[in-house]
Order: structure tokens, then sequence, then C-alpha cells
């Protein structure tokens, strides 16, 4: 997983998963934990939030017996996606959402487009606000021809401070229902 040297030594933050998926058309999500606590103390008007930077993911270790497979993965907040559908952009609390393609080799195997990376930043510079404890993180297949596939992913971020109103607004808006 590549991030250019100069944000790698800007940003240093970052959280990482990994997740293996050994089942074809099945949906795993695992819950990731923020390095926000829970029930923050907020001292004086300001309260320490994420700023998302990007978002970095490699699917790899790919077996698959069928072309034209692909696979889907991305990240959301509130509640738990229960499918490919409920992660998609523009559905609920999404932050970042990718479906590939995936080419197959002469040796059984497949590859896709390897270390995508979604800038969560303006043209100024400033990222995307995450208030909550924790998201979800998820990945599907959506064809019977995948065997196996894992998927490595890495969130770089910093921490901000936000106003109290501010803060409590970011915080209802991710934790919804969708």
């Amino acid at each position: 997983m590549a991030i250019p040297t100069s944000r790698q030594d800007k940003f240093p933050n970052y959280m990482s998963w990994t997740i293996d998926e050994i089942n074809p058309q099945v949906f795993e999500t695992i819950v990731i934990n923020t390095p926000i606590p829970r029930n923050q103390i907020i001292r004086g008007n300001k309260a320490t939030i994420l700023e998302l930077l990007w978002l970095v993911g490699d699917v790899h270790n790919i077996v698959f017996s069928i072309a034209n497979e692909f696979v889907e993965w991305g990240i959301k907040t509130g509640a738990t996606p229960t499918s490919a559908a409920e992660g998609r952009i523009g559905n609920g609390n999404v932050i970042a959402h990718k479906k590939q393609s995936l080419h197959i080799v002469a040796s059984g195997g497949g590859i896709v487009e390897s270390d995508i990376i979604f800038d969560f930043q303006s043209k100024d510079g400033f990222g995307m606000l995450l208030a909550t404890d924790s998201f979800h993180a998820w990945m599907f297949n959506g064809q019977t021809g995948i065997e196996k596939l894992t998927g490595d992913f890495r969130l770089y971020y910093r921490f901000v401070q936000v106003p109290v109103t501010e803060y409590i607004g970011i915080v209802q808006s991710q934790q919804s229902s969708n």
C-alpha cells in the first residue's frame, strides 16, 4: 500500500484493517474503532475529532474461476450495513465505496486495480470530519466464481478541534439509522 512520500511525512496518523473473504457472495462487515473516546471530555468550547484525509485500499490474494467477477468495498458510519446496496455512495452515511472488476490471470488467480486512494480533502486541504468512536468497513464479492480474496485498508487522518456546536451536529449526522 503506497502513499506518496510527501503525504506520509506530513500526516503520520493512520488506522488500518484487513478483511478476508473466503465464501462467494457473502457480505463481510467489521467494526473499526477510532481513537476518539466514546465519552469525550470537552474542555472549553472545543471538541477533538478526526479529519479524514484519504483512504487507501488494496484487494489481493484473489482466487477465482470465472471471468467478469467483481468485488465491492467501503466504509460507513451509523447502522451496520447488511448488504452492498446499503454501503454504496448516496445511501445513508457512506464515507467511501468502490466496485472493482477482477481480471483473470493464467494461474487461476486474479488482479484488480491496486492502491485505490480516496482523497477526502478539498482543494484547500481540508478533509472530511468524523466524530464517531467507530465505523463499519465492509467487503462483498458478488459472483459465485470467487473462492478467496483479502482486502487491506489504511485510513489516514489528523486530529482537529471544532466548536462544541459543530461537534454535536457532526455526531448526530453520523449516528443516524442509515
